[in-house]
């Protein structure tokens, strides 16, 4: 589970929670990465996922490959459903 956002910005503050429930509720299933995008370091990760909009979480399945992207605030609840099962 990728976060790109800063930490400026209301609805990536609101992020904030939601990343912190899916790490505890999947430890083992999901790995939460927060970029910050204002940081030198995170603007080429930013380029390459195509990230002009902020917050935007991007899931990458166990081989790196996207199945979900999504931009500005979305609720636990909402992006559990996009999780897989298995």
């Amino acid at each position: 589970f990728l976060e790109f956002g800063s930490t400026g910005c209301s609805a990536c503050k609101r992020m904030e929670k939601v990343m912190e429930d899916i790490r505890v509720q999947f430890p083992e299933k999901v790995n939460v990465v927060f970029y910050n995008i204002t940081l030198p370091e995170n603007q080429k990760l930013m380029r390459f996922f195509g990230v002009s909009v902020i917050p935007t979480q991007i899931l990458l399945n166990a081989e790196g490959e996207e199945f979900f992207r999504h931009t500005g605030f979305i609720s636990v609840e909402k992006l559990i459903q996009k999780i897989p099962k298995n």
